[in-house]
């Protein structure tokens, strides 16, 4: 479900529509199904980096990068990635709460990443 397309193949069935057709929807509120299914998308990617950050105790922080998650930025904005990702009425909520969770929102971060690392180990 959260990998690219994974909005697609839920919504679609119902719609017929495509997921940057989702997104651009639940993005400007013109439809309500389209709002409902990219928060439900962004809540279950934030409980899944909360999960991934308790299991490792990811103290220098959880990052997401990449796929719909930056293009959904207004989305973010009523919190419901935060709220899922800190497990607020879990028992580990404060060592989730002090784990930080970073969105990067640069396309090509994967290609900067390489960059660095390669001028890093010539010289």
């Amino acid at each position: 479900l959260l990998r690219d397309g994974g909005l697609s193949e839920v919504e679609a069935q119902a719609r017929r529509r495509t997921a940057p057709e989702i997104s651009e929807a639940a993005i400007n509120g013109s439809d309500d199904l389209c709002v409902e299914a990219a928060e439900l998308l962004l809540t279950i990617l934030g409980q899944e980096a909360g999960n991934w950050g308790l299991r490792s105790l990811a103290r220098g922080g959880v990052y997401i990068a990449g796929g719909i998650t930056p293009k959904l930025l207004p989305i973010l904005e009523n919190g419901c990635l935060k709220r899922a990702f800190l497990h607020e009425d879990s028992r580990f909520s404060k060592v989730i709460d002090s784990i930080p969770l970073t969105l990067i929102t640069t396309d090509d971060i994967g290609l900067a990443g390489a960059a660095f690392y390669a001028s890093r180990e010539l010289g």
